[in-house]
């Protein structure tokens, strides 16, 4: 069953403000995406509006023309739109740009000026990262920004969401896979301070580093000792990934925190195997290897104590 309705985009205001900008949109099965209906020569000339409201609206849904052939005339349009005054026509724009997964190099340069410029709201840096995140073979030099995004710490700061960004930079920065950010990531998860989906992000992206964390082993370890059963499961994946080994579960790189039985198996003394099969292994062969350094940062200073 087809149904029109409203952009989602259009505020009621909006709606009756400029209701010529805000196109109806097809809804094709119950839990289909919004398809607009507009153009694309009508989305850039929109995305040309003196009216901030009707350019939003167009570098939102110009996102959904991922499967379009055309959708390559989108590309300079919304590159122009990511230097636009408004800060919500800037951040639907950078979020369209990784939709339409087209990559370009002036995408790249814009949005990893924003990891280290003042005055950009959440959702530019929210939207910005993710689409960063769709081009890693390109992105390796937005890595700094990154990592100074994912080390605020302070509760609270800048804003209350901030932390999902966090969250964001560590998906990023493993996408990427640049080994700089290996004692940034190390540290997020080492640190009993931080908020605990936040640690569960940085072991699953240390886990995609793969021997090339190995450095990272020495300082998880103590936490398989730890009284919170998923912090003990991320760093037997950790240990896991990092040493080559093929625990029971090891793989695993998502799972339900508030179900951990349903994703890792128990052994008969009720603990997690794959905590059980990593603590015998540094009993019987990890404590006695060579591991490298792993705290130096990118200025050459430790990150970890």
């Amino acid at each position: 069953m087809t149904k029109t309705i409203m952009t989602t985009g259009c505020l009621l205001a909006v709606m009756v403000l400029y209701a010529s900008a805000c196109s109806p949109v097809a809804l094709i099965g119950p839990n289909a995406s919004p398809v607009p209906l507009s153009s694309i020569s009508a989305l850039i000339a929109k995305l040309s509006s003196p009216d901030p409201h009707i350019r939003t609206y167009a570098a939102e849904y110009a996102g959904f023309y991922g499967d379009d052939p055309d959708k390559a005339r989108l590309v300079d349009p919304l590159v122009a739109a990511l230097t636009d005054p408004d800060s919500g026509v800037r951040a639907f724009a950078a979020q369209s740009l990784g939709q339409l997964d087209i990559y370009d190099p002036r995408t790249i340069k814009i949005l990893t000026s924003w990891l280290t410029e003042a005055g950009h709201s959440d959702d530019e840096l929210s939207n910005g990262i993710r689409t960063l995140g769709v081009f890693p073979r390109y992105t390796s030099g937005a890595t700094p920004g990154l990592i100074r995004i994912m080390m605020v710490r302070k509760p609270g700061y800048p804003s209350p969401t901030y932390h999902l960004i966090r969250q964001s930079a560590i998906e990023t920065l493993s996408a990427i896979g640049d080994p700089v950010a290996i004692p940034y990531l190390l540290s997020v998860f080492i640190s009993p301070g931080e908020l605990p989906w936040l640690r569960k992000s940085a072991a699953i992206g240390l886990a995609k580093y793969r021997q090339a964390a190995n450095c990272s082993v020495p300082y998880v370890i103590p936490i398989l000792n730890s009284s919170e059963p998923e912090i003990r499961i991320n760093s037997a994946i950790i240990i896991n990934s990092a040493t080559g080994n093929n625990f029971p579960d090891g793989n695993r790189d998502t799972w339900d925190s508030g179900n951990l039985d349903n994703y890792f198996s128990k052994g008969g003394n009720s603990e997690f195997l794959i905590v059980s099969a990593s603590e015998k292994w540094w009993q019987a062969k990890g404590q006695f290897g060579q591991w490298p350094p792993c705290q130096n940062g990118l200025d050459g200073k430790p990150v970890i104590p």
